[in-house]
Parts: structure tokens; sequence; C-alpha cells
């Protein structure tokens, strides 16, 4: 069902690099909410893998990322997620699916047929294409806020990063989809680890993790996704 196990540790602050974890944050997160709770959303995952039904065929099981996702949410608890790039739209479900209780709003600058029915039948999914940052812009002056970000499927992760982070406060999370996609990607990812404005960020090599907690020790810690 896979794991995790900590490959290398690195500390972006004058505090020498360790292998033990000092952090009760990374402690419960790393070894409590992600790895203990996985038995639990495999079966969860399973249960609903049949929702991406497309021309009669059923997508497989969900990769190691979706069900990194579905743990993520289901321990975070955020009552809001903005998405911006959906993709194919299944890792939008599956978040959807791991706390029934939050709306999704997933950007793409286009619609497509086959990813509304994936995302059709569930209300708690708003599906926005076009103007992305009119939307945003528009979900704001609403109250709408969002405690989770997942920068996914868009060449404009620079871009959605300066403008999303000046929402971020303590509770706020970041995803960051496959940051070694590129070398270019791969440099600004180092960038943001060690940028000032982010706090304790994790390294799972297919996603990144951005929190906002300045009362935390800033630290980095790069994690063996398995």
């Amino acid at each position: 069902m896979g794991g995790f196990y900590i490959k290398r540790v690195e500390l972006v602050s004058s505090f020498p690099a360790s292998l033990r974890i000092r952090s009760t944050f990374s402690f419960r997160f790393l070894f409590y909410y992600v790895c203990y709770l996985r038995t639990f959303a495999i079966l969860c995952l399973c249960a609903i893998a049949s929702f991406a039904t497309c021309g009669g065929f059923f997508a497989s099981l969900p990769g190691k990322v979706d069900k990194f996702l579905f743990r993520l949410i289901n321990h975070l608890r955020p009552s809001v997620v903005w998405e911006v790039g959906t993709g194919s739209g299944i890792s939008t479900r599956y978040m959807a699916e791991a706390n029934t209780g939050m709306q999704v709003y997933t950007f793409s600058e286009q619609s497509e047929d086959a990813v509304k029915r994936i995302l059709s039948g569930k209300s708690s999914i708003d599906y926005l294409t076009g103007n992305c940052e009119a939307d945003m812009d528009r979900l704001l002056k609403e109250g709408v806020k969002p405690e989770v970000v997942h920068i996914a499927h868009t060449p404009a992760y620079k871009e959605m990063f300066e403008r999303l982070i000046p929402l971020a406060d303590k509770h706020t999370c970041f995803i960051i989809g496959n940051p070694y996609a590129t070398p270019e990607k791969k440099r600004w990812w180092k960038e943001v680890i060690a940028d000032p404005r982010t706090g304790i960020t994790f390294d799972l090599y297919d996603v990144g993790l951005v929190f906002f907690d300045k009362e935390r020790i800033k630290e980095h810690r790069i994690v063996n996704f398995l």
C-alpha cells in the first residue's frame, strides 16, 4: 500500500542538519496522519474508485499522489480548497471525497467534457473555466478564502504562487504538484523552500508541501515517498 520514510533532512536555518525529528508537528504529520491513516484511506479510495468511469472504461486504482492527497485533506479538514490547473479531474475528485464538508474550487483555462464527467454529481466541486484570476477576485470579494491551495497542472505556477501567497496564514497549506517537472520548476521550488515568507516545507518529490506557521522553526524535510 506504500508508505514513507525520511531520506534526508535539510534545515533552512542556522541549525545543523540532523536525522532526528525535533519538530512535534513534523513527527505527527509524517508518522501518524500520513502513514497510520493509510489503511483506512485505501479502503475509502477503493470504495469510491468507480466514480472515474469514462467511455465505459474504469480508471485504474488511484496512484500514490491521489492516495496522499486524500489522506492529507482528510487530516487537514479545510473548509475551502483552491486548485489551479484541474488536469484530468481525478485528483480533484479524490480531495473532495476526503472531506465532504468542504468546497473545492478548481480553475482551468478550458472546459473538458471528460473532466466534467469525473466531477459531475459532486456538488462540493466548482469547476471554473476561463479567466481564473477574475474568478479568484470574485470569490475573494464574496469572502471565500482558501485554506489549502493546490498548484497543480498549470504553467503559471510562479505567478499563481505569488498571487496567492498574500492569502496564506498559519493555517494555510500550499500543495505544489510535480516540483521537479522541469529544471526551471526545480530551481523555483528551491527558492520557495528558502523563501522567508514560507515556514515548514516537505519534499516528497512528486509533491511539495508548504506551511506558513511562523511560530514554528523554519525547516525543510525530504521524504522518500513510496
